[in-house]
């Protein structure tokens, strides 16, 4: 694909110029409608097509929103870089917690999860994003999952334990 500002090949399942950073409108080719015999169907029809053209156009106009359009590239990919760093230290906080405070591990863990979240775009970023993104979720889910783990095994080991002083008795 070739973006309309910049005139660079981009990928196809990019929403937005790794170049230039303009939003791409992925729009599709209107086809006639072919029958079984292999005519067109637009013959006699153009009211219908007008109709048509102007719902789409209408469509695309509603759908053009995009809250990153103010970012430049540098901007937005420093965006990016940032929240995917403050996942990943909500999730180192969020297992050192968790092991001493499990509430608070699982509450920072929850915070790391929302920061990755806010994240535009999977589509855009490259590989090593995706894997620093996937590390600092697993980081957060150890977070939540870890104290949730501590907690079970403390009750079994008061049980346990007041079992045996009981039974001792």
């Amino acid at each position: 694909m070739i973006c309309n500002k910049c005139g660079q090949s981009i990928p196809e399942t990019s929403y937005y110029c790794e170049h230039c950073g303009e939003p791409i409108n992925q729009t599709y080719a209107q086809q006639p409608f072919h029958t079984a015999s292999g005519n067109n169907y637009q013959a006699g029809n153009t009211g219908t097509q007008q109709t048509y053209n102007q719902n789409t156009q209408n469509y695309q106009q509603y759908n053009s929103y995009n809250p990153y359009q103010q970012y430049t590239p540098e901007a937005f990919e420093y965006m990016i870089n940032s929240k995917l760093e403050e996942a990943r230290t909500f999730g180192i906080i969020a297992v050192i917690a968790g092991l001493f405070m499990p509430i608070l591990g699982i509450v920072f863990g929850c915070i790391g999860i929302s920061k990755l979240n806010e994240i535009p775009l999977p589509n855009q970023y490259s590989y090593e994003k995706e894997l620093k993104k996937k590390k600092a979720k697993n980081l957060c889910i150890i977070g939540i999952v870890l104290p949730i783990i501590l907690w079970i095994l403390a009750v079994f080991f008061i049980v346990f334990v007041w079992g045996m002083l009981l039974s001792a008795l």
